[in-house]
């Protein structure tokens, strides 16, 4: 089985949740979508888009890790004459947080189950996750997974600063803004179908069971609110 974390350049869920806890860490929010219904999720951007690549996602009802999922599909008709990739953004509607009243993020992490199925075609094909935030007009990622082989994969990671988070599209900051301060964040996923040289074929791959978790300490009332 072929698994790798990408270098930065190359719950059982019914529907959407979000739910909100206090614990000994602080307070915490998690947003998670388990069908992946089309009228749910925005994908408002290509990046690094690649013309000879035709490239399309939507709901699928069933064959998920269990159920709907996400599916994606990534298709070349001639061979690529160098290593090239098509990455689109994925942000799922209701899913934002704003540290400005909510408060400031603490710790983040994420888990979502990734698909790989065999390429239709011949030479290095791969697809790819991983968590996507927008804030302020800027699209940040932390890197994402790749995907060679076969079959459904849990993935998790837990983030402690926003240093982790760079900026790949959009004009702002170079890292996304977790404190008191920052701008409200949407939070979603990005999906990527990648060709080595040489590669054609279709390249199929999906996504399930997504759901983002947010520590943050919640902002203290002002002394005389408390008595109102």
């Amino acid at each position: 089985m072929r698994f790798q974390m990408l270098h930065p350049f190359s719950l059982l869920v019914v529907a959407f949740c979000c739910f909100v806890a206090t614990n000994a860490f602080g307070d915490s929010i998690s947003f998670s979508d388990g069908t992946f219904a089309d009228s749910d999720w925005t994908d408002p951007l290509f990046f690094f888009s690649d013309p000879d690549i035709a490239y399309s996602n939507q709901q699928e009802g069933s064959g998920g890790n269990p159920g709907a999922y996400r599916e994606f599909s990534g298709v070349r008709t001639t061979p690529s004459p160098t290593s090239t990739f098509v990455r689109q953004a994925h942000l799922r509607n209701g899913a934002i947080f704003d540290p400005a009243t909510q408060g400031a993020i603490t710790s983040l992490s994420y888990t979502f189950d990734i698909l790989s199925l065999p390429i239709s075609g011949s030479g290095y094909v791969s697809f790819a996750l991983g968590l996507l935030l927008y804030q302020n007009g800027a699209y940040y990622i932390a890197g994402g997974f790749g995907y060679t082989t076969t079959g459904w994969r849990t993935i998790h990671q837990t983030f402690t600063s926003a240093i982790s988070f760079y900026r790949i599209a959009g004009a702002g900051a170079d890292h996304p803004d977790f404190s008191a301060s920052g701008a409200p964040i949407q939070f979603g996923f990005f999906s990527q179908v990648f060709f080595g040289t040489g590669g054609i074929g279709t390249k199929v791959g999906g996504i399930d069971n997504w759901s983002v978790t947010m520590n943050f300490t919640a902002p203290v009332p002002e002394p005389g609110t408390w008595w109102l």
